[in-house]
């Protein structure tokens, strides 16, 4: 792993471990609120 990926991958990890015993949808609308986000499923699958 380098180093430019290193916060963004422990982000992630304590993102999952807090969320754990969350349902996945709330999980979803837990993380779309923290990045000021209100993405239609196909904005964020378009490439």
């Amino acid at each position: 792993m380098s180093r430019k990926h290193m916060q963004f991958y422990a982000n992630e990890v304590a993102f999952r471990y807090i969320t754990r015993k969350l349902k996945d949808g709330v999980r979803w609308n837990y993380a779309m609120a923290f990045i000021g986000g209100s993405n239609k499923y196909n904005e964020l699958t378009e490439r």
